[in-house]
Order: structure tokens, then sequence, then C-alpha cells
């Protein structure tokens, strides 16, 4: 199978390899599904910049994601009910522990991550734009989950780090929607709106019985950063708890290759690019360095162009040099379909480098 931008499906039919999901966990598309233009056109419509499909080219490339889809649907069913519960409550500040109760969640994620503990992990954003909190909320706790096990935490450790990742946002549901859902970049007046969503999160969640006031402190730090340029209380360096450092890194890179309306998603490898730019300014660098180490910046089923002008696909992730995966062509020179895929290993082949991700 492979990776393939929405906008690229013009005449072509397509069999989808790998299932999307709604908000709420349902399967918008089934894998096996056949793509017609009408079903392209509803899928382009609901933001959703990529899908997988299969193709006989790249057989054998199965791209294991962090968790099942089971337990993403799961997760993310558990997720929508806790936020859209308080987007009704809107001004409650207290509700039932057991409407906050990610536990079971939490440990069918660990236990996923925990099958894999030697992989470079896939994490492609196929979401709707239109369903960004639920999905990013769900996406934030795992990748902090990934690099928590990455740091050697306990399961009480990382369940407490799960928790405050999956409802580090919870705060947003006591911000006006025309705020929330505005489509344009905010103004100054909005932002400083905005921002009280880190303290709105700490209050809902320090008095929860069953919620650890560590996993309250994620919602109040994740925006803080490691100069001290963030908010709420602009503290700097270690001051910002570990878990919340590991969630800062995980909330900015999940937005970053997101669908928004003001923007395009940027790529995985672009991404961590911007984060080790921002590595001991905005965050910790050795943090950067373990999600750099655990994130496939060219994940599995992606298309790449070479440096020779081949098109490849990405067949398998290089642990030593994540730039330099090995790669399955697809494509001559020409841009015309081989009759056989072959596999190069650029770690192998030094003269062959990607030049860019189609």
């Amino acid at each position: 199978m492979r990776l393939i931008a929405l906008k690229n499906i013009i005449n072509e039919t397509y069999v989808l390899a790998k299932s999307v999901l709604s908000d709420s966990g349902q399967t918008l598309l089934k894998a096996g599904s056949t793509l017609s233009p009408s079903m392209v056109n509803r899928l382009k419509e609901r933001g959703i910049p990529f899908v997988y499909i299969e193709d006989p080219l790249t057989d054998g490339i199965n791209p294991v994601d962090a968790i099942s889809e089971e337990t993403r649907r799961k997760t993310l069913q558990k997720t929508t009910t806790i936020l859209n519960n308080l987007f009704k409550k809107k001004q409650e500040r207290i509700i039932g522990s057991k409407d906050l109760d990610l536990r079971n969640e939490i440990n069918a994620i660990i236990t996923d991550i925990q099958a894999h503990p030697s992989s470079m992990y896939n994490l492609v954003n196929i979401q709707s734009m239109d369903d960004y909190l639920f999905h990013h909320s769900v996406n934030v706790g795992i990748i902090a989950i990934i690099l928590g096990t990455g740091m050697g935490y306990t399961r009480n450790q990382l369940i407490e780090l799960g928790i405050g990742a999956i409802l580090h946002d919870v705060g947003k549901t006591l911000i006006p929607l025309e705020i929330l859902n505005k489509p344009d970049i905010l103004t100054e007046e909005e932002y400083a709106v905005m921002k009280q969503h880190s303290q709105y999160g700490y209050e809902i969640l320090k008095d929860q019985p069953g919620v650890p006031l560590l996993s309250a402190h994620i919602a109040f730090q994740h925006h803080e950063r490691w100069n001290g340029s963030g908010y709420p209380r602009g503290i700097s360096g270690k001051e910002q708890h570990e878990y919340a450092r590991i969630v800062a890194i995980a909330d900015v890179y999940d937005a970053l290759t997101s669908t928004r309306s003001y923007r395009q998603p940027f790529l995985p490898h672009e991404a961590v690019e911007m984060l080790f730019g921002a590595g001991n300014f905005h965050f910790d660098y050795d943090l950067v360095k373990l999600f750099r180490d655990k994130i496939s910046i060219y994940p599995v089923g992606m298309s790449v162009l070479l440096n020779d002008e081949r098109i490849a696909v990405v067949s398998e992730e290089n642990k030593i040099s994540p730039q330099r995966p090995k790669v399955r062509v697809i494509m001559d020179r020409d841009k015309k379909p081989v009759k056989d895929s072959y596999e190069i290993d650029l770690y192998l082949d030094p003269k062959i480098i990607i030049k860019e991700v189609i």
C-alpha cells in the first residue's frame, strides 16, 4: 500500500487500504472500499488530506501504526464523549469522575505501543479539518505515551501522562465557540481569550476524583516554553514538569502536521525540522532528540521523489539514519510506472537522496 494525497486523485480509481474514521470514532470509509470520484470529493470537503491505497507495485509495504484501528476508534469515541459533554455543560467546572475515566483506553494504547518497543512509529495524520480537537487530543496522547515509553516510565506514570495528554486541551470547552472555531488566525484580543484554556483546563481537572494532580498540571503547563516565553506563568527550563515538556512537543508536532483552515499540513520531516530549530529555545532538546528517534520522519508508504527523478515509496524506516530509509522504486525517470518495482537502501547508496516528498 502507499499514501496518496487526495488532491492528486483526479480520474483514477483506487481501493482504500486503511479505514478513515470520523471524530466520533465511526468508520467514514472502510478499508477495501473503491474510491469513486464522489467519495473522493466528500473526503476533500471534510478536509482529509491523505488516504492509504492498494497498489500492486507496493504489495508487501504495510505501515504499522502506533496503535490498532480498534484502540484508536475506542479512544476517539471516549474522548469525543468527554469533550462534547463538557461543551454542553459549558460553565460547570465539575463533572462526574466516571465521565473522565480514560484508563481503559490509555491502557490499551500503552499495550499497543509496547508491542513494538524497537519500532519507529508511523504517525500519519488522516483526519478531518472539522474534527480537529477530537483527533488532536487522541494524537497528542499517543505521541506522549510513545515518548514516555522511551523515557522508561512505569505504567502508572504512563497513565498519568496519558490522561493529561489526551485532556490537555479540555479547557477549550470553556472558550467561546466563535473564537474556538474561527477559520482565520486570531486577533490579539481573541488570542488572549484563547490562552485562558490552560488555566481553565487545570481548574476542570484538578479536583476530579480519579484524575491525578500531575495530569491536571499538564493541561496547565503545556504551553509553557523552555526559554520562559510561554504561558500562563512564563516558567522556564525544568520548572515545567517533564510530562508537560513532553506534551508541549506532541501538541506542536500534531498541530503542524494537521490540516487547518488557514494552511495545509506540514510533512513529518518538515515538522521535525521545526522542532529541532526550536530545541532548547521552546522545547527540551533532549526530548526533541528522543522524538526524532521514535517517530518516522519519512513514514512507511509515503511517496518520494529521488534526486535522479525516479519516484519511490518508503518501504522501511532506518533507525540509525532516519533521513535515509529503504525505498521501493515505482516510476522511472520519465515518470512512467516500472514493470517490476525494486528496492534501494538509501543508507547503503549515498549518491541517492530524497529530493522531496510527493
